[in-house]
């Protein structure tokens, strides 16, 4: 079958593939092997002979050509699978096979992303090439798109945290860097494992040879036998070292390995004859340690191995440690380091490898250290062996760090490193030296003032004199050292009073300097002891505000200008100082980095702070007592500078500053007991002035200077509490002093509510000026109820208010409308406390008032609900009326026309109800309450019988039956009353006898077919009348009123019923 034949082929094709790609590969491990060959070769001749320039330069075209000819093998016999799978693809037209994907070229990735000496192998499996399917190539190029982005946020931040730590552990890490080195190049070569029992080797030899010298010692030989065997030994294998490494190919480095083995041992026999066995006095000791060391260093340069250099260096750095305790001079063992400083300062350059400088001086601050427990500290003997221990500590700092700077060129990323580059790393060393010195020197004398001054000026001068010589990065490294030194004798040398002072010139000095030298590093020690002197400033006020304290306490007489006299110079000399540093940073040409720019910010802001301490103390220099009368100014400083530079934190202080004002408030209040702004101490009225005018004008400052601002919003919100308070400050003393007088204070209060409503246009000022107005109202009907004249002229000016209020609310701007919206619809019910306050001050009896005022309103709210619903236009009505004054008030009483017709109702029933408690008798108010219980039925009746619009509007909810029936009930109830007054022989007969006259007027009112249901209330009236008469009446008869009452009703029923039928015949017929 042709699919069975395709199948065939297909395996065919697959084991030629994996054949070939067995011998492509053969043949580059082939290759890569004379490689290995070669590098070798190349590096056995660079270590053999001082090659050239020249030579080295061929090494690398020669290394880039070998390189270059194994790249391009490898591409062709990469590719060689894909061409010949092309070939033969085309011929499978049914079953078309994706090309093979190339092998990835391990010479052409980066070295960091893999080993290129570990080659990968390739899976020929036919499972493994039935997966290489289109869809499999996206969906692994989709994973990859998807997991860039992942990866590169992960890449940047290990870059940062490498960086971070780099800089912290820079001395400390390069060592470990090159010990990881030593053995990925050995690794490289695959010399790995070789590597490790080399090490392993030497440290065991080592362990053994140093047993087998006690052992020889104690058993076998005398002690100059013992001595000379133990060095020829140790020399006998640095002579096989130097062979193997000279001799051997390739054993380069086993040989160092070798060589430094033997002056371990040669080191360790010195430990052995001299202190351990005193076998030979300590001077003699040292001076071996010191001709050990140096053959060290002449053998490193000699074989140019640097492993020799440091076991050297180690050796007799740390061997001398151990003659110490038993030394009669000890402290030569600081010129001695700095000899063997020296020396390896020699070797750096002569290796080429300035990692050496490091380990030395890392080592050498160590054993200092260490030494510093062998010596009584501080030195008490100034003889030479202190002066020359001394200078050795100073000129181990200028030797490990400003020699470094000098005799090394910064590396940058844009050019190859030279050979002779200092790692970025020995930047850090001369730091940590500086730290190292200050340290030390402060523990070895009582003079490290001076000797921090004389370091100060030598490295100034050192700045001046090679400045052109080096870049300005490490030029400026010896201003930043200077400046250390100089700090540091500042503060030795001065007083702390003046060392704030002090540090805030040197800091400006350096800025200057780092501004126009475009040094970073110096800038970044002016901005620490820039922070420095503002903090030891800032620190001597509460030293002066102790000491006042103190005085106090200890009474002994100290004026606050002698203990607050230096601060208050010092805090406005660390304005200046701000002022000059602001200025450096702000119109400078060097190019500043980000966190500069923050620091710049910071520095405003403590410039911010520093006015107002200087401001505050200067006030209270002056008063004492009265100095926080300044806050408010000092507040509008900061905000002035908060808006200049916005400065958040300035403007939070600000505010703040206003809190001891508040306090001051709160403690009057507290003292007087009172919160009557006379009873306060004027401190605090003082306080309370300030405070409020402080928040009141706040606003309108942010308006205009600051309107983006973080506390815009609470200074508007402040700003409308204290317009909320303006109109109610004077009311509390009126309250408590005059309080005849509140009404006529409560209206000058709604006065200024709604002109501030109108200025400010907030909605709680207009709510407050309808909130004084009820009250105002109110306290005014008050006053008026108990006759205070006081209240007269409250309604006074009231009634001038709502009159013009009422007449030219219409009239006015649209702004004023909603503000007076309450007043105009309120003025109606104001004229009728008016009318009330008339009506009722006119009468001298207290029921006939109340029922001639009721009656008053009544009569007052029926004339304005009479065409208040009306169809025509306010105008029209206003016309018909021809009274101007009573269409505006109906106009305004639209919006309450329920209220003013319940009223009309109710308070034409209160005189009828307040007849209970009058008796009857001929006098005036007798005559005057039936005078008014009939005007008020008539008014009653009137209304009912015009069936008006307030009738018509009210139908569903008070019909105009339901209104007749009250009326007549409501007749029946007066004349009830009335004639229950008399005497109860003439009251039961003449109520049964007006009952049944009013039940006789009914039913003929009922022939109307209108009222056709006033029948059914006429015969409710005759039931009434016929069973008082039988159940309540009849029992206390006698018998001339049961004659009288009987013949009178009878008559009245008979000649009722005649004329009804009479009248009711004729309505039929017409």
């Amino acid at each position: 079958m042709p699919l069975k034949d395709d199948v065939a082929q297909l395996k065919a094709e697959l084991a030629q593939l994996q054949s070939l790609h067995l011998s492509q590969q053969f043949s580059l491990s082939r290759q890569l092997a004379e490689f290995s060959t070669k590098l070798d070769t190349l590096s056995q001749q660079i270590a053999t002979e001082d090659a050239s320039d020249t030579t080295v330069s061929m090494a690398a075209v020669s290394m880039t050509a070998g390189a270059a000819s194994i790249a391009a093998v490898v591409p062709a016999t990469d590719n060689a699978p894909t061409l010949t799978y092309a070939i033969h693809t085309p011929i499978l037209e049914s079953a078309p096979v994706a090309p093979v994907p190339v092998e990835p070229n391990p010479w052409q990735q980066n070295a960091v992303q893999g080993d290129p000496w570990q080659r990968n192998t390739k899976n020929t499996s036919a499972e493994q090439v039935a997966k290489t399917e289109y869809q499999a190539q996206g969906q692994q190029l989709s994973d990859e798109v998807k997991l860039q982005a992942s990866v590169q946020v992960a890449s940047q931040f290990d870059d940062l945290l490498s960086q971070g730590l780099a800089a912290i552990m820079a001395p400390f890490g390069a060592i470990t860097e090159q010990i990881k080195s030593f053995y990925h190049h050995y690794q490289a070569k695959g010399l790995g494992p070789v590597f490790l029992m080399t090490v392993a080797g030497i440290i065991t030899l080592t362990l053994g040879f140093g047993y087998l010298l006690q052992y020889s010692i104690n058993h076998w030989f005398s002690e100059l036998g013992k001595a000379l065997l133990g060095f020829a030994s140790a020399n006998a294998i640095i002579a096989g070292g130097i062979f193997i490494r000279q001799k051997r190919t390739g054993m380069a480095d086993f040989g160092s390995g070798i060589v430094g083995l033997g002056l371990i041992l040669n080191f360790l026999c010195a430990y052995f004859i001299g202190p351990y066995f005193e076998i030979i006095p300590n001077s003699a000791s040292f001076i071996l340690l010191l001709l050990i060391t140096l053959a060290g260093y002449g053998l490193s340069m000699r074989l140019d191995a640097k492993v020799i250099a440091v076991i050297a260096l180690v050796g007799g750095s740390t061997a001398p440690m151990m003659l110490l305790s038993q030394s009669y001079a000890p402290l030569l063992y600081l010129p001695y380091l700095l000899l063997i400083g020296a020396g390896a300062l020699a070797q750096s350059r002569k290796l080429k490898w300035p990692l050496l400088v490091e380990i030395t001086a890392l080592l050498h601050i160590g054993c200092i250290e260490a030494f510093s427990y062998f010596v009584p500290l501080p030195l008490t003997d100034f003889g030479g062996g202190s002066l020359l221990a001394l200078i050795s500590i100073n000129a181990t700092f200028y030797l490990y760090g400003i020699t470094g700077l000098i005799f090394t060129k910064q590396f940058t990323h844009q050019d190859k490193q030279p050979s002779n580059t200092l790692s970025h790393r020995i930047l850090a060393l001369p730091i940590a030296l500086l730290a190292f010195v200050l340290f030390e020197l402060t523990q070895f004398t009582e003079f490290a003032g001076e000797i921090f001054a004389v370091n100060a000026l030598i490295c100034a001068a050192l700045y001046w004199q090679l400045k052109s010589r080096l870049e300005k990065s490490r030029s400026g490294l010896l201003l930043v050292f200077a400046g250390s030194f100089a700090g540091f004798a500042a503060l030795y040398l001065l007083s702390h009073d003046f060392l704030g002072l002090v540090l805030l010139l040197e800091a400006l000095l350096l800025l200057w300097i780092g501004t126009k030298e475009e040094l970073v590093s110096v800038r970044a020690e002016a901005y620490v002891l820039l922070l420095m002197g503002l903090g030891l400033n800032a620190f001597s006020v509460l030293d002066s505000m102790t000491l006042l304290e103190s005085s106090m306490l200890d009474a002994l007489a100290i004026s606050p200008l002698s203990a607050f006299g230096f601060s208050l110079i010092a805090l406005a000399l660390s304005c200046s100082a701000l002022v000059f540093a602001i200025r450096l940073l702000t119109f400078t040409n060097a190019p500043l980095s980000a966190l500069e720019h923050q620091l710049c910010r910071i520095l405003k802001e403590l410039l911010s702070g520093f006015y107002v301490a200087t401001i505050i103390l200067a006030a209270y220099l002056l008063s004492s007592d009265y100095y926080f009368v300044i806050l408010p100014l000092v507040s509008l400083l900061l905000l002035y500078l908060s808006a200049k530079d916005k400065l958040v934190i300035s403007e939070f202080a600000a505010w703040i500053l206003l809190l001891p004002l508040l306090f001051k408030v709160v403690e009057g209040i507290t003292l007087t007991d009172s919160f009557s702004f006379s009873a306060q101490p004027l401190m605090a009225k003082l306080a309370r002035i300030e405070l409020f005018t402080a928040l009141l004008l706040a606003h309108y400052w942010y308006r205009r200077h600051y309107k983006d601002a973080l506390f815009a919003k609470a200074a508007y919100s402040m700003q409308i509490c204290c317009y909320l308070l303006l109109p109610l400050i004077l009311l509390p003393k009126v309250i408590r002093n005059y309080w005849e007088y509140t009404a006529i204070a409560l209206w000058l209060s709604t006065f200024m509510s709604l002109g501030l409503a109108y200025f400010v246009k907030h909605k709680s000022l207009n709510i407050e000026a309808k909130i004084l107005t009820w009250l105002t109202v109110m306290m005014t009907a008050s006053l008026c109820l108990i006759h205070a004249w006081q209240g007269l002229a409250a309604l006074t000016v009231g009634a001038l208010f709502m009159g013009f209020t009422l007449l030219r609310y219409r009239q006015l701007p649209e702004t004023w409308r909603p503000l007076l919206q309450l007043q105009w619809q309120l003025s109606p019910y104001y004229f009728a406390l008016v009318l009330a306050v008339i009506v009722y001050g006119f009468n001298h009896s207290e029921l006939v008032g109340i029922a001639m005022t009721a009656l008053a309103l009544s009569g007052y709210f029926a004339l304005l609900i009479q065409r208040g619903v009306s169809q025509r236009p306010v105008s029209q009505a206003s016309h018909s009326m021809k009274l101007i004054l009573v269409a505006e008030i109906q106009a305004a009483i639209k919006e309450s026309y329920h209220l003013a017709y319940g009223l009309t109702l109710g308070l034409a029933l209160l005189p009828i109800m307040l007849h209970f408690e009058i008796t009857l008798g001929l006098n005036r108010d007798n005559a005057s309450f039936v005078l008014i219980e009939f005007l008020s039925l008539a008014l009653l009746a009137r209304l009912i019988l015009q069936h008006g619009a307030a009738i018509r509007l009210h139908r569903r909810i008070l019909p105009l039956q339901g209104l007749k029936w009250g009326w007549h009930l409501l007749l029946a109830l007066s004349y009830f009353i009335w004639s229950y007054s008399f005497d109860n022989m003439i009251a039961a007969p003449l109520s049964a006898i007006l009952l049944v006259i009013h039940g006789s007027v009914l039913m003929f009112i009922s022939l109307k077919p209108q009222n056709a249901d006033m029948i059914r209330l006429a015969a409710g009236l005759f039931i009434l009348s016929t069973l008082k008469v039988l159940l309540l009446d009849m029992a206390s008869f006698e018998l001339v009123q049961k004659v009288i009452a009987f013949m009178l009703i009878g008559v009245i029923l008979l000649t009722v019923s005649y004329f009804y039928q009479k009248a009711r015949n004729r309505l039929q017929q017409d």
